[in-house]
């Protein structure tokens, strides 16, 4: 079975790393906007989740890197 790729770059990361594994979910986690752009380009993920407080940024600030990116 394929699983759905997530990243979530947030502080709660480890409680939802257990959470949705234990649903079969795939899940990356970043801790700053320049680990989560690399992570997002690097891999094919489904979903993203943005914490608006976070070091270098916020997703907008990714968006914008990712549309940017060669």
């Amino acid at each position: 079975m394929n699983s759905t790729k997530i990243l979530v770059v947030d502080e709660m990361r480890k409680g939802l790393s257990l959470r949705w594994g234990a649903h079969g979910y795939d899940a990356w986690f970043s801790a700053d906007v320049l680990s989560a752009t690399a992570v997002l380009v690097k891999e094919s993920l489904i979903w993203s989740f943005f914490d608006p407080g976070l070091p270098g940024g916020d997703g907008f600030v990714v968006m914008e890197r990712l549309q940017n990116n060669d």
